[in-house]
């Protein structure tokens, strides 16, 4: 059995949709694209998308961490991912990559407390 095998046997096992992290989300009907599960991938649900992230990609659901698919809300979801993305991005050697992380979610912190005041 691959680990690829394994990841997609725990996903269905959970009722979940594929996998999420900071970077990027796969589905199980497209898993790994990538080639290799990072460390920071989480298995993930499909949930409604919010505003925001309709307008960024142009889709209507997005993946999200089992652990936060329960209390999802447009509204409750963004504030915590911010904070991952910053203590992701501070565990990063690349000084170029953590200050483009550190910027987006900047920017993404600006945009929703705009539109949630």
């Amino acid at each position: 059995m691959t680990i690829k095998e394994i990841v997609l046997e725990k996903i269905r096992e959970l009722k979940a949709d594929g996998l999420c992290c900071e970077a990027c989300s796969c589905c199980v009907n497209d898993l790994m694209p990538c080639g290799q599960a990072s460390d920071d991938c989480e298995i993930a649900k499909r949930v409604p998308a919010s505003d925001m992230y309709k307008a960024e990609w142009g889709e209507d659901t997005m993946l999200i961490p089992v652990e936060f698919a329960e209390s999802f809300s447009a509204e409750n979801w963004l504030p915590p991912v911010v904070e991952r993305m910053r203590l992701a991005a501070s565990t990063w050697a690349d000084e170029s990559k953590r200050e483009i992380l550190t910027g987006f979610a900047k920017d993404v912190e600006a945009v929703y407390f705009r539109g949630n005041k």
